[in-house]
């Protein structure tokens, strides 16, 4: 059987795709293995397949080799684009479907994933495999696909009605209902008796799970592979179970959550906040202990962001699959930024792009948004800063967001291409994009979720 685990991370405690994964296998009395895949289509390479996400997420991979082997997964595969695979993203898919073919396979288990480039992979593995697709749900409390009728709530309708659900699965969890149990069968084949034949061609070099793990510092194969193409490694953050909640903890013990309504508006102290999304948005740590000391501690401002926005922007993509387009922009922030000039309450900034439409002028506003060359020094030190760390504050994001999209707008640009723009700078330089809760927050920076300022059109911040 496989385990396909895209956006769950980590070993098999709470875990609750490896829970239906492992149980499945014994029920049936079949060796389970896993294979970690990234990749993307080929034209997000140059924003996903980046040295900063895959070390990150190779980071994660690695232990969570290491934990699910424990559990007696029979073995465990890499397969990642721009490190060990040249082979194009459609070929990696495709090797995958071989494998569950040659293998004869009964199910593939995978996690709930919501957004591409992942939920890709899993929609054509399920129109193009014969046997069962097993979704699982590993990164919100209550999984969205268990209330179809709710796809259009707002996030505090889903955050009510979901409420006593939400209590039963956190005293599910800290019972553990969704650990992982040991794996009985073991697989005897070796591994040359069934890899697909694109693995072993020669723009694939797929490696086990000893293999990768003896690779030793993730970060410096990674760049060691890739060179200096796209944004570095993040030196600061570790991808692994445990310096996560390591860092989550400290938050904790620092009073970070008893203080966070007082503290957590102010950018200068970063470790005011969480900064736990990066880890949760792929399933490097289960939602549920954080969730739980959330509660416990009656921190309403905390429980707000890690519930009702959070799991607002998960039921947001699970039933929108343009959860990123331009048709989520309300109508009056359409009609504010039709009107709108390039001016701003900082002097700074006044001017950028307008009348310049795109590639006139100073040249392309996109391209230098992306370079931190804009006319506003404190914009460009909030793009150095998420360009250098991987990371931004959350009130800066907001302030940083929307200056961009009234640029952008000003210089002739479109609502769907500011989006796209945005989605990029977001995207290939923050750790926790390409996630529901990301794309929720670009979203916010285009008035959605929010109500028109003074003026009608968007606040600052």
């Amino acid at each position: 059987m496989l385990h396909l685990p895209l956006v769950s991370l980590r070993g098999g405690n709470s875990n609750p795709t490896f829970a239906v994964a492992s149980k499945l296998s014994n029920s049936l009395k079949v060796p389970l293995i896993t294979v970690f895949v990234a990749s993307c289509p080929e034209d997000e390479s140059d924003i996903f397949i980046t040295p900063r996400r895959l070390a990150f997420m190779c980071e994660a991979m690695s232990g969570a080799s290491a934990g699910l082997e424990e559990m007696g997964v029979s073995r465990t595969f890499f397969l990642l684009k721009g490190l060990n695979t040249t082979l194009p993203h459609n070929a990696i898919v495709a090797s995958l479907i071989e494998l569950c073919f040659k293998g004869s396979v009964p199910f593939v288990v995978t996690d709930e994933t919501f957004v591409d480039p992942y939920l890709s992979i899993v929609e054509r593995l399920e129109r193009n495999l014969k046997c069962p697709v097993v979704r699982v749900d590993g990164s919100t409390v209550v999984p969205p696909r268990l209330f179809p009728d709710c796809g259009r709530m707002k996030a505090w309708q889903w955050e009510n009605k979901t409420r006593a659900m939400r209590v039963e699965r956190i005293e599910a969890a800290i019972r553990g209902e969704f650990d992982g149990v040991q794996v009985e069968a073991q697989l005897e084949a070796k591994n040359e008796e069934f890899m697909p034949k694109l693995w072993k061609s020669p723009k694939a070099d797929v490696l086990d799970g000893l293999a990768f793990r003896a690779l030793g510092d993730v970060k410096e194969w990674v760049v060691t592979k890739m060179g200096g193409a796209g944004p570095m490694p993040c030196q600061q953050t570790f991808g692994s179970t445990g310096a996560a909640m390591r860092r989550w903890e400290r938050f904790v013990h620092g009073k970070g959550l008893e203080n966070y309504a007082k503290k957590r508006n102010d950018a200068r102290f970063p470790h005011n906040v969480s900064r736990m999304s990066c880890y949760l948005n792929v399933g490097v740590v289960p939602i549920f202990p954080l969730v739980s000391s959330v509660l416990s501690a009656k921190s309403s401002k905390m429980s707000d962001e890690i519930l009702k926005w959070r799991e607002g922007s998960y039921l947001h993509c699970m039933y929108n699959r343009e959860y990123r387009g331009s048709v989520n922009v309300p109508n009056w922030v359409k009609a504010s930024l039709g009107n709108k000039s390039s001016t701003s309450d900082n002097d700074e900034c006044e001017g950028e792009g307008e009348g310049e439409g795109k590639g006139k002028g100073k040249g392309n506003l996109a391209e230098r948004l992306e370079s931190c060359s804009s006319v506003c020094e404190v914009w460009n030190s909030m793009q150095s800063y998420l360009s250098n760390t991987g990371e931004l504050h959350n009130n800066v994001r907001m302030t940083w967001g929307r200056q961009a999209v009234t640029w952008l707008r000003a210089g002739g640009y479109s609502v769907t291409d500011a989006m796209r723009i945005l989605c990029r700078l977001n995207d290939r330089y923050a750790l926790d994009g390409y996630a529901p809760q990301s794309y929720g927050g670009v979203l916010w920076c285009f008035g959605w979720g929010d109500k028109p300022g003074i003026d009608g059109g968007l606040k600052e911040k």
